[in-house]
């Protein structure tokens, strides 16, 4: 026996975010070297929290052509690092119960892989359709275990904001 019990949208900080698309803080200057003041980084705690650590000088801004577009870069980091921004992972997760017998019921998870790197301010029907797409994938590998359209479509999506 077996059966959905939720499946639910999560919107999770994304403690693992990798902003080097932006540019990277270090010792020597890049092409559009921004001063980092007093030489302090930003360093993630692993849990979506920077605190400040480690001396480098320079923000080298990344994807610029002029130093106005490094500026907003190095804002943008800056945003994150204060903890102002968000970054998100948004997935789709099902609660699955299977029994051997009807009366002892085992639960497991089942997930959609996920899309991390999501930046929280993004238009809200943005998050929803990225919602969308992973619950698509999460019904699609649903019915690859063997549950019937049927058994899917008649539990509710619940969702879940990381803020």
């Amino acid at each position: 026996m077996k059966k959905i019990s939720k499946i639910i949208i999560k919107q999770e900080i994304d403690g693992n975010r990798d902003l080097d698309y932006l540019g990277i803080f270090s010792d020597s200057k890049g092409k559009y070297p921004i001063d980092n003041g007093k030489g302090k980084y930003p360093i993630d705690n692993g849990k979506g929290k920077y605190g400040i650590a480690h001396y480098q000088v320079y923000f080298n801004a990344n994807n610029v052509v002029n130093m106005k577009q490094a500026e907003e870069n190095y804002k943008r980091v800056m945003q994150f690092a204060k903890g102002e921004i968000p970054m998100l992972c948004i997935k789709a997760v099902a609660e699955l119960n299977t029994s051997l017998n009807g009366k002892e019921w085992l639960i497991n998870h089942l997930s959609s892989g996920g899309l991390y790197g999501v930046e929280g301010d993004i238009p809200k029907e943005d998050l929803e359709d990225i919602g969308k797409e992973q619950l698509d994938y999460l019904k699609e590998v649903l019915r690859e275990v063997g549950f019937s359209e049927e058994e899917i479509n008649e539990v509710e999506v619940q969702r879940e904001e990381a803020v």
